[in-house]
């Protein structure tokens, strides 16, 4: 309708602002689970009159998850470069909770309160949530908002720099997401989007339920398409150590159930054996003392044996 979900401009002037600026069209409803498991999707196409710039929309619903979720798709159709895009909002529309408390996840700074959950009543005021330097270190970017008339766990699928926001007005709750700086014109053929957004509701007071919903659609409608199920051994130590570990479980039998030793941050890129991996943390060069002929003969041992590497690093 007049008021979509998610909003952006071009050359200057925002899609809610001028709708009249382009035509839109909806398509037909999929059958359930033909391009989302679980899912209803519809593509809603929106062509620039002016420019040669064409947005859409890929939109499911999941009625057995009490669950939507969309994406945005913006791309250059034309032969030279687009209008400068800016003020990209994944979600950028009114929700009618009534009054409403956020719930929030703290992210980790290493500290007793990592992953702990705070409540938030929400006023007139912005209450704001971003990533800090791309990492989730202050905010996991998932809310669970209870309102008076009904409650919405959302999640910001992004793993870079994301923002959302949150604001009390009078019908419920101002809701804003996005990847926080975007400015930029396309070239030729270019495409970009934006982050996923999901929506699960749930009756008013039962936040926990909410929680709950949103993560059976998670489970059932979205790791399933995007990863298998792995089984990781946890590893540290010098390459003797790893070969002893591999032939523990070579000869315990269960090597067959084993995809992939994880290393950790503990010690393998330790500039000096004594000093802290935190003051290390950058210098990605495997230990010497550990691994002489560097980690490639790690993962290389591992390899003959089936056997993947996963490393940390930062």
């Amino acid at each position: 309708d007049k008021t979509p979900a998610y909003d952006f401009a071009v050359d200057g002037k925002h899609l809610k602002d001028s709708i009249t600026d382009w035509n839109i069209s909806v398509g037909s409803e999929s059958e359930v689970g033909a391009v989302r498991a679980g899912g209803k999707t519809v593509l809603i196409t929106l062509e620039h009159k002016t420019s040669d710039i064409t947005a859409t929309v890929e939109a499911t619903i999941f009625e057995d998850y009490a669950t939507c979720e969309w994406t945005v798709y913006i791309e250059n159709t034309g032969k030279d470069n687009s209008p400068v895009i800016e003020d990209f909002y994944a979600a950028d529309c009114d929700i009618e909770t009534g009054k409403a408390d956020v719930y929030c996840l703290y992210g980790s700074n290493n500290k007793k309160n990592d992953f702990a959950v705070r409540k938030t009543a929400l006023s007139e005021d912005a209450t704001v949530f971003n990533a800090v330097a791309g990492r989730n270190s202050s905010w996991l970017p998932y809310f669970n908002v209870d309102g008076d008339s009904f409650g919405f766990v959302t999640a910001v699928g992004w793993t870079g720099q994301w923002y959302s926001s949150f604001r009390q007005i009078q019908s419920g709750v101002h809701f804003k997401a996005k990847q926080e700086n975007f400015k930029a014109y396309l070239v030729s053929g270019e495409k970009v989007r934006s982050p996923l957004i999901s929506l699960s509701f749930y009756e008013t007071g039962k936040p926990a339920k909410g929680y709950n919903i949103y993560r059976s659609y998670s489970k059932d409608c979205v790791v399933n398409e995007n990863i298998e199920q792995r089984v990781y051994q946890c590893a540290s130590g010098s390459v003797d150590d790893v070969r002893k570990t591999l032939e523990a479980i070579n000869s315990s039998g269960v090597s067959e159930y084993i995809d992939t030793f994880w290393f950790d941050a503990e010690k393998w890129f330790y500039k000096k054996s004594t000093s802290s991996w935190r003051n290390s943390a950058g210098d990605w060069t495997a230990r010497k003392d550990w691994y002489p002929n560097g980690f490639g003969e790690v993962a290389d041992m591992l390899k003959e044996n089936g056997i993947d590497t996963m490393l940390w690093f930062e």
